[in-house]
């Protein structure tokens, strides 16, 4: 009972409570561990021998987006500009998920190395909680369509459960841009502005953050990452120094 009171103050139902603490009492699987009967030989084996990594990076940038990003930013701060919206503005950097063995070979918790994937994230950025007048606009460049990622996705997090409710993949990135700028501007379609709020109505180009869990508490602070999954012509993740990394502009009221 003293659990069950815990864990329904975390966010979750009555119910949902009670079904975790069963499945934690009467789990569906087993593990097992196999030791072999035998001697272990003389030399150290090598069982698991480090791989070539593919070569990350092609020499084409982002680069020549660079003006139409700084255009758009302006767009979104002119757009919120007379509302009496305060404004706060953050940009991404690769996180803790490093390429490689760099957790190893730091002994660091990397959370999630990978080759694959270049991971970015908001960082140590203190963003503030999501309060039901607040949002945030996040926004840049759709690195799907510059041929740098082959997916993408951008998921919000509260920094206390971090479970997200929901994430805004590429697809749905596509054209958001032009909410902000204005018809027929140059590639807008390598561009993106998305927003994350509590309530969104029928506005498009919109991502309802829930409250409990999954979603975001409404004392949890938020974080965003940004995953961006195999550059085509390489199979693997972008170089980090040939992408326009994202962007976050927080609105809120004055007080």
């Amino acid at each position: 009972p003293g659990w069950k009171k815990i864990l329904t103050k975390s966010g979750l139902t009555e119910e949902d409570a009670a079904a975790l603490l069963e499945y934690k009492a009467h789990p569906p699987f087993r593990v097992f561990r196999v030791t072999p009967d035998t001697e272990p030989p003389a030399v150290a084996a090598n069982p698991f021998p480090i791989p070539e990594f593919r070569r990350h990076g092609t020499g084409e940038t982002e680069f020549y987006l660079l003006p139409a990003v700084e255009e758009l930013r302006t767009a979104i701060l002119d757009e919120y500009g007379n509302d009496g919206l305060v404004a706060q503005e953050f940009r991404s950097d690769q996180g803790p998920c490093h390429y490689g063995l760099y957790g190893l070979e730091q002994k660091v918790d990397d959370i999630g190395p990978s080759i694959d994937s270049l991971y970015l994230d908001t960082g140590q950025q203190d963003l503030g909680t999501l309060g039901p007048d607040d949002f945030f606009i996040v926004y840049g460049v759709n690195h799907q369509q510059t041929g740098k990622a082959m997916y993408m996705n951008i998921t919000m997090y509260g920094t206390t459960k971090q479970i997200a409710a929901h994430q805004v993949p590429d697809p749905d990135l596509l054209g958001s841009a032009k909410d902000y700028l204005p018809a027929g501007y140059p590639d807008v379609d390598k561009l993106y502005a998305y927003k994350f709020a509590r309530e969104c109505g029928e506005e498009e180009n919109c991502l309802e953050v829930p409250y409990g869990c999954p979603g975001m508490a409404v004392d949890e602070t938020a974080y965003i990452i940004w995953r961006n999954y195999l550059e085509a012509a390489t199979k693997t993740g972008a170089d980090r120094a040939e992408v326009i990394l994202d962007r976050v502009i927080k609105f809120s009221p004055q007080d």
